[in-house]
């Protein structure tokens, strides 16, 4: 960025408010620059909360599919039970 020098300034003057105005932008990036990484770190973190609540969620689930598989094989095996003692059990009602 070139600045537009009056004529009553001295060439010192003009390097000073140039290199002002340069540090000036140099903080704003530094600031800018801290922000982003602020917000990427809580980014960062919300997926990772979000990755371990699935991991959770889909452990739940195998877990579930696993209760059915045995509730399935303690119905099967009472239905087996029943029908091999039919005999038996239409006698007593």
């Amino acid at each position: 960025m070139q600045m537009i020098k009056s004529a009553t300034e001295s060439p010192g003057e003009a390097n000073s408010e140039e290199m002002e105005e340069l540090k000036k932008r140099l903080n704003k990036s530094k600031e800018d620059e801290r922000n982003i990484k602020t917000e990427m770190n809580k980014i960062e973190n919300s997926l990772e909360i979000e990755k371990q609540k699935s991991e959770e969620s889909i452990a739940l689930v195998k877990q579930k599919e696993e209760d059915i598989k045995v509730i399935y094989t303690v119905i099967t095996d009472i239905h087996n039970t029943i029908k091999g003692n039919g005999d038996q059990i239409s006698i007593i009602s």
